[in-house]
């Protein structure tokens, strides 16, 4: 955690020169005190901004790896079809083969090709 933490110090870094760049081409002066603590408001809110939404993707990175807190490991449970599924399947087959029939023989708006 210690190491992810100061890998995101160059980020910050990085990020911040590019929001200044940014803002700075659009006219942003820092000449004196007042307005570049003015600015630090408009340079932190996208920085935090970007650096959230890295940390939720490291996040959502080390989730899907299998980092977690617990030492319980989760099993993916295999899937197996229930008598419902097939009736669903043989129904939606049926209405299916109905539909194409019936649009064929001229019932409906298209004809399949």
């Amino acid at each position: 955690m210690v190491s992810s933490a100061v890998s995101f110090a160059p980020t910050m870094l990085e990020e911040s020169s590019v929001i200044l760049n940014a803002m700075q081409a659009r006219g942003l002066e820092l000449k004196d005190i007042r307005r570049k603590a003015k600015a630090l408001k408009y340079i932190l809110v996208p920085l935090v901004v970007n650096i959230l939404r890295a940390g939720r993707k490291l996040a959502i990175a080390a989730d899907t790896r299998g980092f977690r807190a617990n030492r319980h490991r989760t099993y993916v449970n295999e899937l197996k079809l229930k008598r419902s599924d097939y009736i669903f399947l043989i129904y939606t087959i049926l209405l299916t083969s109905g539909g194409l029939y019936l649009s064929y023989m001229g019932f409906g708006g298209t004809v399949p090709v």
